[in-house]
């Protein structure tokens, strides 16, 4: 409900746009509909079958008119002949047949034009069925390209699936399975040793610490890896090194401050470069 200050909303605007935008389509529709006529209707009477066509409609009209001019002439002859006795009868009948000779001749040019005619009606005809074939070709091509883009898209998409499953599976290949005999309450903690990185896992525990190099001297990362590991008490774990071949650049002294500073059980496993415990 309104009150009565209030103009009541009035939509003669939105009918307005809506009329205009009607009027426009329609006007752009009839643009549209007039240059096809046109195109197809210069399309044709440019084709040589179309002016062959027309040049034989000119010659048949032309034919026609002569024979209704003869046959005009005929007509008065006739009515001369019987309103006077002037022209000799002789010379009529001979006029009368070669009058006659020249319109079957007509004739006979104008059967040969219908025959041409159909000719090349059926001609056009024949055109027009393969250009519908053309197009008919054409699209089963481009609905195969289209089909091939699309298997194409699905191969690659496959193909990406495929070398993250392989990528996947060289990661398998390359881990170590690693197990523990159960003669003890302790839980092994992994150190997987390599050139510029060392991780450190409780076994089974899915949790890995990494460290990392923060300046060129190695054993300041050594030293901080054995203070994580003096963390953990040494009656609930024992420490297990898995050293690859290119730790040995500290490998020594993470041996040697390790025995200084920790208090667990010890031990070492050699392990291949491209190799992952953890």
């Amino acid at each position: 409900m309104f009150k009565n200050s209030e103009s009541p909303i009035s939509l003669f605007s939105f009918q307005d746009i809506i009329t205009s935008l009607t009027g426009i389509m329609l006007t752009v529709v009839l643009l549209l509909a007039l240059e096809l006529i046109n195109s197809r209707q210069k399309q044709a009477e440019a084709s040589p079958l179309a002016q062959e066509l027309e040049l034989a409609k000119q010659i048949r009209n032309a034919a026609e008119k002569r024979k209704k001019e003869l046959e005009a002439d005929i007509a008065r002859l006739q009515e001369a002949s019987m309103s006077s006795f002037k022209y000799d009868a002789e010379m009529l009948r001979i006029n009368e047949q070669a009058i006659k000779e020249e319109l079957e001749k007509i004739e006979r040019a104008l059967s040969v034009a219908k025959i041409e005619k159909a000719k090349l009606e059926e001609k056009m005809a024949e055109q027009s069925r393969r250009a519908e074939m053309l197009k008919d070709k054409q699209q089963k091509a481009d609905e195969i390209k289209n089909k091939a883009e699309k298997i194409a898209k699905e191969n690659k998409l496959l193909e990406e699936k495929l070398g993250k499953v392989n990528e996947a599976l060289d990661k398998k290949r390359k881990g170590v399975k690693i197990s523990f005999s159960g003669g003890t309450d302790k839980k092994p903690v992994l150190v997987e040793c390599s050139k510029m990185l060392v991780r450190v896992s409780v076994f089974q525990s899915g949790e890995v610490k990494e460290f990392r190099p923060e300046s060129p001297i190695l054993t300041d990362m050594v030293k901080d890896v054995v203070s994580y590991l003096s963390t953990l008490p040494s009656s609930m774990y024992y420490i297990v090194f898995l050293t690859k071949p290119s730790s040995g650049a500290y490998l020594d002294f993470l041996q040697r401050y390790s025995s200084e500073k920790l208090k667990h059980s010890l031990g070492e496993e050699p392990i291949y470069e491209e190799e992952d415990c953890l």
